[in-house]
């Protein structure tokens, strides 16, 4: 794909959309709560809060977590708190 923040711009430039982000999706296998699918928004270069991380498992509806957005992939991924799939929602 093209320069992720020439498409960005071009999207949101003729589709009045905001806030446009690729997204990037990954799996994983966790201990208790099976099939877990991880997406990463990515706002482009120069965003405040370019990174934002949700992991959720595929087959418990009530198994998420969700970190602070971050300028960096690093914190994003840093700030998701990982034990939350491992606990049953309310």
């Amino acid at each position: 794909m093209e320069n992720i923040e020439a498409v960005i711009a071009q999207i949101e430039k003729t589709s009045s959309l905001r806030e446009v982000a690729q997204v990037t999706t990954f799996e994983g296998q966790h201990e208790t709560a099976g099939t877990v699918e991880i997406t990463i928004s990515d706002r482009g270069f120069g965003h405040p809060y370019r990174y934002s991380v949700f992991a959720r498992s595929v087959a418990l509806a009530n198994r998420s977590a969700v970190g602070r957005s971050a300028a960096d992939l690093d914190t994003a991924i840093a700030t998701v708190p990982w034990s939350k799939l491992g606990k049953k929602g309310r």
